[in-house]
């Protein structure tokens, strides 16, 4: 039974994804993304993209419930091209578990040490401007 949801909608999907993390079918992990996918479909005189939005693992480790672990690609069009969102869910005891806000702060972390390099400049620069030595 496929879930239905407007794939081409991200807010109906992010809303399933938000229900699904309360009913804990996902887990509220760092690695846990919402994507989206555009696919170009082209005829004699019209092409056009559509636009799908999907779950997607970092760590590829969705438990598939009828079918065998596909790879990306093929997991790609069974979740946009045939809706069946309701296949996939996080493993109980995944082993890459990491909370959301711990990866935020390793995020920030990279980006705000980055600011130092420029710490040296930024004194020699306020020091030039105020004439101190």
């Amino acid at each position: 039974m496929a879930v239905n949801i407007d794939i081409g909608n991200a807010s109906a999907v992010k809303g399933w994804l938000d229900a699904q993390i309360k009913a804990k079918q996902f887990r509220p992990c760092g690695h846990l993304l919402f994507k989206s996918l555009r696919y170009r479909m082209s005829g004699s005189t019209v092409s056009s993209t559509r636009v799908m939005f999907i779950p997607q693992c970092e760590r590829r480790s969705f438990v598939w419930r009828r079918h065998p672990v596909p790879d990306l690609e093929m997991e790609r069009e069974l979740l946009a091209q045939f809706g069946q969102l309701d296949e996939i869910s996080c493993p109980k005891d995944c082993k890459f578990f990491r909370h959301r806000w711990v990866s935020r702060v390793q995020g920030f972390l990279p980006a705000s040490l980055r600011w130092l390099r420029w710490l040296p400049l930024v004194i020699q620069l306020v020091k030039a401007v105020s004439g101190s030595k």
